[in-house]
């Protein structure tokens, strides 16, 4: 028992250092891509920095295809075909409270899309909406398409993350 109460406070500071990991020294930050794939778009998929959650990430999957995991505070680009996507995660490690984060995308022509994977965090709101205490509940994880305005301010604060496939298709 003894040993145990050891324990404990080496697991604590884990899951402290764990939610707060940093991007590598050498990380290349965002640079638009400027090659083109005749017949696919150029999806960039993207998450903010975030500090609870930040030490796990999802594995994310466009019907069934393993494209990226989505580190805190990482993009990643794949040219991807014209068509409807079901998109699903699977946690990244066993310690992970990160479940699957579902959606569902549709790509129409072979231009540029943002896709953000948002989260937020919060327990106890102020009246006016801004969270008082974070307590590590999830208020929500959502896959939202962004215009390229909206995603840029964020995305540039984000690091590359290779990708599994470069291209992704419609598998029926």
């Amino acid at each position: 028992m003894k040993n145990l109460w050891r324990l404990i406070p080496i697991l604590l500071s884990l899951i402290v250092v764990g939610c707060s990991l940093n991007p590598p020294k050498d990380a290349v930050y965002f640079t638009e891509n400027k090659d083109r794939l005749d017949g696919y778009a150029k999806l960039y998929i993207y998450r903010p920095n975030m500090f609870i959650g930040g030490g796990v990430w999802p594995e994310m999957y466009f019907n069934e295809t393993k494209v990226v995991g989505l580190k805190n505070q990482g993009y990643t680009v794949v040219f991807i075909k014209p068509g409807k996507y079901k998109i699903r995660t699977e946690k990244s490690s066993i310690l992970s409270g990160m479940g699957n984060i579902p959606g569902e995308i549709e790509i129409n022509d072979a231009n540029e899309y943002y896709l953000l994977l948002d989260q937020y965090y919060c327990q106890l709101h102020y009246s006016n909406g801004y969270c008082l205490i974070h307590s590590g509940a999830m208020d929500y994880q959502r896959w939202t398409l962004k215009a390229k305005e909206e995603a840029i301010p964020v995305i540039s604060n984000c690091y590359y993350l290779e990708p599994y496939v470069n291209k992704v298709t419609i598998v029926k």
